[in-house]
């Protein structure tokens, strides 16, 4: 006696369960860790009897309770008909990529913190080198001032000490 599976197409299961073969089919993407369908060679879906057996569980629960195929998932799972699938946010891989993530953005949050304590610097350090050319063009206008009166008023003074006192203005321009 040759020992061979019986497999049955979607047609002859959508008949056996008196639906339309695209129901099954369906069926067959929402529950296919359930079901487990072969594939041939042409890629049609090849069902064995517990897959039978599976497609009229689901079948039963979609009539019986008038649920969604969420639903019947959920419920599959609670009863451990159907494995659970490993959520893949707790996967060892995913966990080390989160790590670096969150090392990685750690790093990238203390070097902002470094680069705006500089700019706070730099900006501290611009004011008081606005200020000081702000006291120096006062102390230059004072000067020139000073220098003009002292030449109105002493007309004898040499050209030389002028000249000096005027460059040492202009310098400051």
């Amino acid at each position: 006696m040759e020992e061979s599976k019986k497999f049955f197409t979607t047609s002859e299961a959508a008949e056996k369960l008196n639906v339309h073969a695209r129901t099954v089919r369906k069926w067959i993407d929402a529950f296919s860790d359930y079901i487990r369908p072969e594939l041939n060679k042409r890629g049609h879906y090849l069902l064995t009897e517990s897959g039978l057996k599976a497609l009229r569980d689901v079948q039963e629960q979609l009539k019986t309770g008038k649920k969604t195929l969420k639903q019947v998932r959920e419920d599959l799972v609670k009863s451990g008909r159907w494995p659970s699938r490993q959520n893949p946010s707790t996967s060892p891989t995913v966990q080390n990529e989160l790590q670096t993530v969150t090392v990685r953005l750690k790093n990238v949050e203390r070097v902002q913190q470094q680069i705006l304590e500089i700019l706070e610097e730099l900006q501290s350090g611009t004011e008081a080198v606005r200020k000081k050319q702000d006291q120096l063009k006062l102390e230059i206008r004072n000067a020139t001032f000073q220098q003009r009166l002292e030449a109105a008023g002493d007309t004898g003074k040499t050209k030389r000490k002028r000249d000096g006192v005027l460059r040492l203005s202009q310098l400051f321009r």
